[in-house]
This record gives C-alpha cells, structure tokens and sequence, in this order.
C-alpha cells in the first residue's frame, strides 16, 4: 500500500481541481442514507463527498490512509470527523451506510476483498448498506490499454492510462504536468476484477445484493460500454 499513499500524498493539492463533488454521486447516495443513520465513508480523500452528505446523516466518518489527503479535509472541514487510516486498521465501530467511491477497491486483489467484504460485514449493522465503485474491469478485459481524456488544472494538465498486464493486473500509470514545477510520474498496480468476481465475494461473505448500475444516475450495468461498476449490498436482517 506504500505506493498508493505516494501517489495520493503527491496529488492532494490538486485533487478537489481533478476530482471536483459529483452532484450525481451526492443523489445517488441521498437514495439510502437516512437522518438518523452513522455513515463511513473509505477512501474520503479530501473530504469534499463526505461533507456534501454529512448533514443528511447523524454522524459520518471518513477515513483515509493517505495523510496528505486527511490534512486537506481537516484544513477544509476542521469539524469533521477524518482519520488517517486504512479499513482493515479502523477500529470496531458499527454503521448503518458504508460507501466507497472512486475506484478504491480495485487497490484490493481477490484474497484481499473477502477479507474486505467480511470486515465491511462485521461493521455494519443488520438490514445496512455496502455501496461501492470500481471502473468497469468487465468492458476492459480484452483490451491491451485505456487512456483516458486529460484534466485541466490550474496551469497544468493531470493524465491517467491504464496499462493491462496478463487477466488481472492493470498497471494505473499518473502524469501530472504544471508549469513552473517537474513534472510529477507514478504508476501502481490495480486489480481488473469483474462484477461477477466481486459479487460472488460478497455473496459467499454474506451480503445479498440489492442493485448494480453503469452510472451513478443509474443506468443499467453492461459489460459493452466503459463506465462504472457500482454495486449496493445489503446486510442481511433487520435494524
């Protein structure tokens, strides 16, 4: 995980200019979060989407293992409760709404997401929500490469490729180039695992899945256009 801190310590600046809120993401997430619910958000990053939802919430924490990222939150947010820390590091607190968003998950290989999906589990109460993003590996699979449309930043431009290494690795390759300083040049590994693979993880752990859409303003899934993969599972039982 040492790289990925790297790579999001180095864009921690510019990351609410590469990544600015989502208004689609914020609806999507309005569908199941609910007044009276304690929500925890993987993977906050600056904070910008936990805020946007945390007064719809009773209580929300966002965790990150990138320092840099939380510094950012917490200059922005001094009130919000974000920690610097991974999932299988946060300690027990139990949830009714988890949600990551992003592409986080791709950081976890197969043997890593069941650990994921029963820690996920265990931090959840019953009749709670799993709500999480990943780009769509399946459109992806026959591919050899996938560059995607640069982003403008203040006086610079921020570009990303994915580079596909044998039926599951991809190598996630990161350039940001800005005037008046060096150019910035990271890349690290993803894991390119399909929705199938993802959804029988989390039904073998337990959960039951409750939907699964290409967008956050909910176009159906397909395997024939990139986009997203995002899937709501729901803990078993009643609050």
């Amino acid at each position: 995980m040492g790289v990925f801190i790297m790579l999001y310590d180095t864009i921690s600046i510019y990351y609410d200019q590469i990544f600015p809120l989502n208004r689609q993401i914020v609806h999507f997430l309005l569908r199941y979060i609910r007044i009276h619910d304690d929500v925890l958000d993987i993977g906050c990053g600056t904070a910008t989407l936990t805020k946007a939802v945390s007064d719809r919430c009773r209580r929300i924490t966002g965790i990150d293992p990138s320092a840099a990222m939380i510094r950012e939150g917490m200059r922005k947010y001094p009130d919000m409760n974000l920690l610097e820390t991974g999932i299988f590091e946060f300690k027990n607190d139990r949830f009714d709404i988890i949600f990551s968003t992003g592409n986080t998950v791709s950081y976890f290989d197969p043997v890593e997401l069941q650990l994921l999906a029963r820690k996920i589990l265990t931090l959840l109460l019953p009749g709670g929500y799993w709500i999480y993003q990943t780009v769509n590996w399946d459109y992806l699979n026959d591919k050899e490469s996938y560059e995607f449309p640069d982003i403008r930043i203040a006086d610079g431009v921020f570009r990303r490729r994915y580079d596909f290494s044998g039926p599951e690795l991809t190598e996630f390759k990161l350039e940001i180039l800005h005037s008046g300083i060096p150019p910035v040049s990271e890349s690290h590994w993803l894991h390119r695992l399909t929705r199938d693979t993802h959804i029988g993880i989390h039904l073998d752990a337990g959960f039951q899945l409750l939907d699964s859409y290409a967008s956050w303003s909910c176009e159906p899934w397909t395997p024939e256009k990139p986009g997203a993969t995002i899937l709501v599972f729901i803990k078993p039982g009643t609050k």
